[in-house]
């Protein structure tokens, strides 16, 4: 091999391994040994651009994070159905530009504590115990009656736990009296009526941290062989449900100003 030709290969070397720089974005090299593809960006002194996916524990991180990072390029996606909003700050300038949908914040809405033990018996008969005994620990959620009310119901069920129950008879007040006879050997079979409410009304928060809903819940009972079923029906949950996230996109777009909030799912 002559000098002309050692100089061609050391030439051909050095521009394999050339650093080629991509406007607003890294630096990559073609390295020799197969051509492979080589990204330089941990030499240079910063990144080319920010990346981030950040999981927001509440509604007032998501506000800090975009107000703090925020550009022309941020919008915000509230997706209604997934109760969730995100923030992409680098999503397309006012030019319309494309940018690179790395730096990113969501927040998932968490159910209450309250909103999923209501709603994870709403529809479901319980026996007379297993519903007083929720009715005792959950008191504190209902608005109407009072808790004490409340509790007295409680009670009450617990102790005509084993009784027999007859017929029930709906007032002209709405409310409904439950006739029932009483066979222990203490009593000695005497006849008794139970009043129970036709529905209550619940102040629960919707999602963690948030503010408390009005919500009715209907009371049901069925009486089967003398023994009392009984259970409740959330009146229009989803309505309710839906109404908080709106409010949790309503405080976003105040919080976040001039920034476009779109009632839309984004993917990627």
């Amino acid at each position: 091999m002559d000098n002309s030709e050692i100089r061609s290969a050391v030439q051909a070397g050095l521009s394999a391994g050339k650093a080629n720089f991509i406007e607003n974005g890294g630096a990559y090299a073609i390295v020799p040994d197969g051509a492979e593809l080589s990204d330089l960006e941990r030499f240079m002194p910063a990144p080319a651009y920010a990346k981030a996916s950040v999981s927001a524990r509440t509604v007032q991180a998501l506000i800090d994070y975009t107000n703090r990072h925020r550009t022309p390029a941020t919008s915000i996606f509230a997706d209604v159905e997934a109760g969730s909003v995100e923030a992409v700050i680098d999503f397309v300038t006012a030019e319309n530009a494309p940018a690179h949908k790395a730096n990113r914040i969501r927040y998932s809405a968490p159910f209450s504590e309250e909103w999923k033990r209501w709603t994870s018996i709403s529809g479901k008969p319980m026996n007379q115990e297993a519903f007083a005994t929720f009715i005792e620990e959950n008191r504190e959620d209902v608005v109407t009656p009072d808790g004490a009310t409340m509790l007295e119901l409680a009670k009450t069920l617990d102790a005509k736990k084993k009784v027999t129950f007859k017929s029930g008879i709906r007032l002209e007040n709405g409310s409904v009296t439950l006739d029932y006879t009483d066979d222990t050997t203490a009593t000695g079979g005497i006849s008794g009526k139970l009043p129970i409410p036709t529905e209550i009304e619940l102040g629960v928060p919707v999602f963690y941290g948030g503010d408390r809903y009005k919500i009715t819940a209907f009371f049901r009972y069925r009486i089967n062989e003398g023994k009392l079923v009984m259970w409740i029906d959330l009146h229009r949950i989803k309505h309710i449900r839906d109404a908080a996230f709106s409010d949790i996109i309503a405080a976003v777009a105040e919080a976040v100003s001039d920034v476009p909030v779109y009632e839309a799912a984004i993917d990627g």
